[in-house]
């Protein structure tokens, strides 16, 4: 690598070999301290006396009449000399300090004295306890994750730190020590081992996530050592803001205590290893949450944007509705054993199309789902082991051979597959926390998109949404009808779900449409609702997210109707060979709209318009993005499934110092966050760049 001199001095090589971690702290430090982006108008820098040397913001030429002549940056023309105000020309890529956006965001490189130190500690409370030997084999399963991952300072000293005991150890069991000259080279292989397969870390900044890898690679690359991949092991995300296997026990769904103001209930902790779903029990984010459209309630918003945030609050009252349930089974002392069954068949079937019954059923649904998701994460972490022959570690089971990385991940997150079913209802419940005023028209019914009766698309939109791609939403005019599509295959109990065309869905149950508020301050437009020709209620093309009974219509579709039948597709799976078994649960995964019920992936934001919004809001946890966007909502328990469900039961250790709550957030047990007593940013609106009114 070629550096520039200074002053009159002459540039340089630098060896990547020599090149440590402190060396990529600075540089993750001096990226975070910048900030690019393409001018999408003509923009005017401006700062407090014209000075930029503290800092300068930029200004849109339509907003140039609002300030002061004082306090525009001027700069000298060096082909004219004439100086003028430093204007940024639509198109151009500006490129400056990012002035306090990395302070503020606590995004600073950890220094080896202070993670040296920290590692060593905890490895002291963690080694031998209970007057234990902790047996060297044990070290090379340890899962070690940074949830603040930075450029990996803390992951980095904890391999270091592992691999050096694991080695200490393998001595003293066998009895031998490493040559002297090898030494080196296997404790660099005992890094490679835990680094590619037992570290794991989550950055919500994508730079950071990629200056990670190549800090894990130089830090354990060695002779032979083919570049790794961290493609499922540090993932972009907020680790502290995403949903997680918390629920609520059955007894408490109906009283809708979760959503009380005063003394709210918790939803309780269920961790893999403390076994299946209770019987009856529901996960919190598939229920309506105490926080949703939380901004409706700021003065600031009321101050900014009153008819939306009233609005916003109408709609949270519409919505945040405990589930109803069934009448209780009434016994009868005077009838047979056949009769009472009867009767409590017919009961039993009344009371799963309840709102209660349906909750307990997507459960039941979710739970069968995420264990594909952990299933899938197992086989495709065999598949792409990378061989590493660590010193005195005769019991490991390596693959010679690695699967196409890219195929793998891109199988994981496809359109459709049970992760992307899980996570799209994730951050759904999650994006509603943080709904912005101005979309609130596509929550409760009175956005345009409802008054067409569907989302207009162009013929591009239709193609790229058809390839993975989402809905671009057009209402300048309408499109041709589409032909009627057949679907492919009927769902159990010769259920056999049909589409009249691209906007139409399946036949199901007919939700009642929630009315809203009765202020009368915003008349609603609810959807149309079209006759059959038989007289009968055709389902509606559109659905807003108006009452629970929407909630639950999303949720169906997303997640099924039915539950899978008793005999288990995967059996004999644990016989075959991982591509083999990844092979095998594809084909499972490619069926499963027709055995649960579930509605097409790529037609559900037709559907639900809203969910465009929820896409911009929660944003991408996957690492080849371009620039930062959304929250980034993480969800451990599903990225990580495998870990949380597999021996161990998590992480063993959890480096790094968590961003904790600053002046703009709060604590809450009951907020979209894994981990008790976690963050939960508080809703402030802010005016964005087009006048309208956001939360942050």
């Amino acid at each position: 690598m070629l550096t520039q001199g200074r002053g009159r001095e002459r540039g340089g090589f630098i060896s990547y070999a020599q090149l440590g971690i402190n060396q990529l702290g600075a540089v993750y430090e001096g990226l975070m301290s910048y900030t690019g982006f393409i001018a999408e108008e003509e923009l005017y820098e401006v700062a407090k006396g014209g000075d930029p040397s503290g800092g300068s913001w930029m200004v849109p030429a339509s907003r140039v009449q609002d300030y002061a002549d004082d306090v525009f940056v001027h700069r000298t023309n060096p082909e004219t000399g004439r100086r003028g105000r430093v204007v940024h020309p639509r198109g151009t890529f500006v490129y400056r300090l990012a002035g306090r956006d990395r302070q503020t965001s606590a995004s600073y490189y950890t220094p080896k004295s202070l993670t040296e130190v920290t590692v060593e500690l905890a490895l002291k409370h963690r080694l031998d306890q209970d007057g234990t030997v902790t047996p060297a084999r044990e070290l090379l399963e340890w899962k070690i994750c940074e949830p603040a991952l930075g450029s990996g300072a803390f992951l980095n000293e904890a391999i270091d730190q592992v691999a050096a005991e694991y080695l200490r150890r393998r001595e003293h069991e066998l009895g031998r020590r490493v040559d002297p000259e090898l030494r080196q080279i296997e404790l660099q292989k005992a890094k490679a081992y835990i680094a590619l397969h037992n570290a794991y870390g989550v950055d919500l900044n994508a730079t950071a996530v990629e200056l990670a890898e190549v800090s894990l690679w130089l830090n354990s690359m060695h002779p032979g050592m083919r570049a790794p991949w961290f493609g499922l092991h540090l993932r972009r995300g907020n680790s502290l803001i995403g949903a997680s296997r918390k629920v609520y026990k059955a007894e408490a769904l109906t009283g809708g205590q979760w959503l009380a103001k005063k003394n709210t209930l918790p939803p309780t902790d269920l961790p893999f290893r403390e076994g299946p779903l209770p019987e009856g029990s529901v996960h919190q984010f598939l229920l309506p949450a105490i926080g949703w459209g939380a901004v409706a309630g700021e003065p600031e918003a009321k101050k900014l944007a009153a008819d939306e945030a009233k609005a916003l609050g109408t709609w949270r009252k519409g919505i945040q509705k405990a589930p109803k349930g069934p009448k209780p089974f009434q016994e009868r002392g005077d009838e047979t054993p056949e009769a009472r069954q009867k009767r409590y068949d017919r009961w039993r079937k009344a009371a799963e199309k309840t709102e209660l019954g349906r909750l307990q059923g997507l459960a039941r649904r979710a739970e069968f789902l995420w264990s594909l998701v952990a299933t899938r994460l197992e086989l495709s972490e065999r598949a792409v082991a990378r061989r590493v022959d660590v010193w005195g570690a005769d019991w490991l089971e390596q693959s010679s051979e690695a699967e196409d990385k890219q195929k793998v991940l891109d199988d994981l997150t496809r359109y459709g597959t049970p992760y992307w079913r899980l996570k799209t209802v994730m951050d759904a419940w999650c994006a509603l926390w943080f709904w912005p005023l101005d979309k609130v028209g596509e929550l409760d019914g009175t956005g345009v998109v409802y008054e067409t009766g569907g989302a207009f698309v162009d013929e591009s939109s239709v193609a790229g949404l058809l390839g993975g791609g989402r809905a671009a939403v057009a209402t300048e005019q309408p499109v041709d009808p589409v032909p009627p599509v057949e679907w492919a295959e009927p769902a159990p109990g010769d259920q056999l779900w049909q589409m009249a065309g691209l906007f139409d869905d399946p036949d199901g149950e007919q939700q009642e449409l929630g009315t809203g508020s009765d202020s009368g301050e915003r008349p609603k437009r609810s959807p149309s609702r079209p006759r059959r020709s038989g007289g009968g209620e055709q389902e509606r093309k559109t659905v807003p997210l108006q009452s629970l009974g929407d909630w639950l219509d999303f949720l169906e579709s997303v997640l099924g109707k039915v539950d899978m039948p008793e005999n288990s597709l995967l059996s004999g799976i644990e016989n075959l060979s991982p591509d083999e078994a990844l092979e095998l649960l594809t084909d499972v995964e490619d069926r499963l709209e027709g055995f649960l019920g579930m509605r097409p992936a790529r037609l559900l934001p037709f559907r639900y318009p809203w969910l465009n919004t929820v896409e911009d809001i929660a944003g991408t946890t996957e690492k080849d993005i371009k620039a930062e966007d959304g929250h980034g909502f993480f969800h451990w328990e599903l990225h990580f499934a495998h870990v949380f469900r597999g021996r161990g039961a998590g992480s063993t250790f959890r480096w790094g110092i968590r961003r904790g709550c600053g002046p703009g957030g709060r604590r809450t047990r009951s907020s979209p966050s894994t981990s008790r007593g976690s963050c939960s940013p508080r809703s402030r609106p802010r005016r964005n760049g087009r006048g309208g009114v956001t939360n942050c």
